[in-house]
């Protein structure tokens, strides 16, 4: 804003032989001293089969506020659940984020949030897995259906070098849950595949440096499946919602962690994995993991020892074993109560009936009544 004065001071001389004018003050002009406002600018294998899962109707949806937890502990009966598989009907989960400026943004740039499956996560042969990035729009251009995910290098020569990875348009500040399914192949071994994006000009990229990829990465084991050594690539919850893996001994929302040392219930030290698991600290809380979908094959078992902390007095849990097939119901398999008696139990349940089947695995641990003191160990937890 400006601000103008004038002061003119004008005086008259008696008589016409003398007249004097006194010069007016000169104007002013005050200017803002402020700079104008500155501006401101942030891996798939396919043997057999693989396709990419989005949404038919992909939702735009901000996050709602958290209601209150209350929980019950599941009941080990058919429950339903919904998960993809090898013929689900595609689909794209979008999340709006809050605007964003772009503002000296190059065009088409993503920015990395999560993954499920880690690095090294391990299947056995022919299974079928679900792989999921999320990844956010970070650029200035609209990701419409035109966009594409490409197929930059890998193991396997039969991979599709570009499928589709959404039906609606991904705005700036956005993220979209790009999933896919991968079907393992046969032989042992390490494989990793890694992606890119292709705008609708065909032109690729990904991150800030545009030669970055994200990727899967696993291995086909023959015939130990070890869900200690893979507990992370489990999902897991209780009655307070979805869990971070590893999670923090006491946490009263549930939690599960490993430990290669751990003392079991008789105070003896093994040096075999174990994982603790705690449910959610109220009456009949409980902890769920899902495990990736695995092919179970002929003549295996599930197998554990499983025991309390030692000091943990009051333990009195009950762990239960249950399987989902596809987009079917949760089925339970075996149960097994566990209290504090100073000793650990080996416990076995035959596969052999789910051979030949897509499944997966999920473990269970509930407070038979209160929680306090429930602190369960799974030593060495496989299938073979």
């Amino acid at each position: 804003m400006k601000h103008f004065s004038h002061s003119i001071t004008v005086s008259l001389c008696l008589a016409l032989l003398l007249a004097a004018c006194i010069p007016g003050i000169p104007s002013t002009t005050q200017t803002d001293p402020l700079e104008p406002a500155r501006t401101s600018a942030a891996q798939t294998v396919e043997a057999m089969t693989t396709q990419i899962v989005l949404t038919a109707q992909a939702e735009v949806t901000l996050l709602p506020p958290t209601a209150a937890p209350t929980a019950t502990a599941p009941a080990l009966v058919a429950t339903p659940i919904t998960l993809p598989t090898e013929t689900s009907v595609p689909t794209a989960i979008v999340t709006a984020q809050p605007p964003t400026s772009t503002t000296s943004l190059v065009c088409d740039q993503a920015e990395f949030v999560s993954e499920t499956i880690p690095d090294g996560s391990q299947f056995l042969p022919g299974s079928i897995f679900i792989k999921t990035w999320v990844l956010r729009n970070v650029g200035s251009c609209i990701w419409t259906p035109g966009y594409l995910l490409e197929y930059t290098r890998g193991d396997i020569a039969t991979m599709l070098s570009t499928q589709t990875f959404t039906n609606t348009n991904i705005l700036p500040g956005q993220t979209v849950s790009i999933a896919i399914a991968v079907t393992t192949p046969v032989d042992a071994g390490k494989y990793r595949l890694d992606f890119r994006l292709r705008n609708a000009k065909g032109e690729s990229f990904s991150f800030k440096n545009p030669a970055s990829t994200f990727w899967v990465d696993f291995e086909v084991v023959t015939s130990t499946y070890s869900l200690g050594d893979n507990y992370c690539a489990a999902e897991w919850s209780s009655g307070a919602g979805p869990l971070s893996c590893p999670g923090n001994a006491g946490d009263t929302r549930g939690y599960v962690y490993s430990d290669l040392t751990p003392k079991l219930e008789n105070n003896y030290q093994d040096d075999e994995i174990a994982l603790w698991l705690g449910p959610q600290a109220i009456d009949n809380g409980y902890i769920k993991g899902v495990f990736p979908a695995q092919r179970i094959l002929p003549n295996t078992k599930f197998e554990a020892t499983i025991g309390c902390a030692p000091d943990s007095k009051d333990c009195n849990a009950v762990i239960a074993l249950n399987y989902v097939e596809g987009s079917g119901s949760m089925l339970p398999l075996a149960t097994w109560t566990e209290t504090n008696d100073s000793t650990f139990h080996q416990v076995s349940y035959d596969l052999n009936a789910l051979a030949g089947r897509n499944i997966r695995l999920i473990l269970i641990v509930s407070a038979n009544g209160s929680a306090a003191g429930d602190k369960v160990h799974l030593l060495k937890p496989v299938v073979r």
